[in-house]
């Protein structure tokens, strides 16, 4: 295998090759570190069959798509309040036919989900695990739960948004669209909930982050409260915003008084969201600088600017950041109603940057490119004997070793007689080219 590497700017690397020994492996594979058990709820997922279908022709001859079904059982998913667990190391180690067996027990299994046999292993090992039931508590939960929701009928969006005001709706904007997955929230117990909290956003808050600065909405205006963003789990926009790293956001009204902070800004200043929103502003020079913005009429863009922010010891320091301010339009309208004040940290010269880490980690040029310098390793050698005949040396079980690239710099071909793992440290993207001698 060859490898030929190019970078865009600066881009700081750490690279980990390792030899792994293998034993047998279980039907769902290496478990991620979450615990069984450890969850809020969970989301029953019901598919529309009529959807799936026309937008899959090729699976027109399934017992799913010949069959005619409406609402049918996805998956009942262990869920976070934020995020959601998977693939729990559980006691319970099922074979794949283990699984189909339990499936058997549920007589009208292929009512309520025509297709689980082929969608089983993925559902048990991703969120059945995390459960903490056996296969067969997990089952009988799933399609238990689902049962009260099939629905052979044809649907359409109005109706099931009517039908099911709390659900989740995927595909429908506001009453129209095409339905496609319809989601409830169910606690532990089995009770399903109104689910509003966890998506609420307000209507002016959406606009703000989806304006941005001084842009009227000419558009159809959409109920964004139940809109949300089609991730597992679904997400509401404020929940993304929320989680977008390196990214501050805040909204105010004309008075200066928080209407919504995502979690980054909170936490930079010091404080939590429920503590800001609702509150002024308690910085004169901001709010002094949010009424020039708003009585400018034109939105503040690039702005360059020092602030302080507290540290962990109680001090304060300063930061540089680059601000967007825009102006919040009323929903549908032209008034200015407020503003959205989105910034991030000024990043520092590339060059200067890569420079600084050069020395900062004794890095040496490598001879075809970038500069290297050496990190943890495993204390066992392996007898080069013991390895494949492309080893002529000894080998650590594993090494690692830092990598940068200055800008306009190449890595050349070379090949390499182990794997690698890559991850990214700092500084920007690099393009990665590889080559194998049997596929090119």
């Amino acid at each position: 295998m060859s490898r030929l590497m190019s970078s865009l700017l600066v881009a700081l690397v750490h690279s980990l090759w390792f030899f792994g020994v293998s034993g047998s492996a279980s039907l769902c594979g290496k478990p991620s570190g979450n615990q069984p058990s450890d969850f809020d709820f969970y989301m029953l997922a019901m598919s529309y069959s009529p959807t799936f279908c026309r937008q899959h022709p090729e699976k027109s001859d399934t017992r799913q798509c010949e069959g005619q079904y409406g609402l049918i059982l996805h998956g009942l998913w262990p869920n976070y309040e934020r995020g959601y667990p998977q693939n729990c190391k559980s006691s319970y180690l099922p074979t794949k036919d283990d699984l189909l067996q339990t499936l058997d027990t549920i007589s009208d299994w292929q009512t309520i989900a025509p297709e689980y046999d082929d969608l089983i292993v993925h559902e048990w090992c991703k969120h059945g695990t995390c459960s903490g039931l056996s296969p067969q508590d997990y089952l009988d939960k799933a399609f238990n739960l689902a049962r009260q929701y099939v629905n052979p009928s044809t649907l359409n969006c109005e109706e099931i948004t009517e039908q099911y005001p709390d659900a989740q709706v995927q595909g429908c904007n506001g009453g129209s669209g095409t339905l496609s997955e319809v989601r409830f929230r169910v606690e532990k117990d089995g009770a399903s909930t109104p689910d509003a909290a966890a998506r609420r956003l307000s209507s002016t808050a959406f606009v703000a982050l989806n304006a941005m600065g001084d842009v009227a909405h000419a558009e159809k205006p959409r109920d964004y409260n139940n809109d949300p963003i089609y991730f597992d789990p679904v997400m509401t926009v404020a929940d993304a915003w929320d989680v977008a790293d390196g990214l501050y956001l805040c909204i105010k009204n004309n008075n200066s008084e928080f209407l919504w902070v995502n979690d980054n800004f909170a936490k930079l200043v010091g404080s939590t969201k429920e503590a800001l929103i609702g509150t002024r502003d308690s910085r004169a020079e901001h709010v002094a600088a949010d009424q020039r913005t708003l009585q400018s009429g034109v939105p503040l863009l690039n702005y360059h600017e020092t602030i302080q922010v507290p540290t962990a010891d109680g001090s304060m320091e300063d930061i540089e950041i680059v601000t967007q301010k825009g102006l919040l339009r009323e929903k549908g309208g032209s008034r200015i109603i407020g503003i959205t004040v989105a910034f991030h940290k000024l990043f520092p010269d590339p060059v200067a940057e890569a420079q600084s880490l050069i020395t900062d980690l004794s890095m040496k040029p490598t001879g075809i490119g970038g500069y290297i310098a050496a990190g943890p390793s495993s204390d066992i050698t392996l007898s080069h004997e013991a390895l494949p005949t492309r080893f002529v040396e000894d080998a650590k079980a594993y090494s690692s070793n830092y990598f940068l690239l200055s800008q306009g710099e190449a890595l050349q071909l070379h090949a390499l007689s182990q794997d690698e793992q890559w991850f990214f440290h700092r500084g920007n993207s690099i393009a990665l080219h590889i080559f194998d001698a049997t596929t090119g």
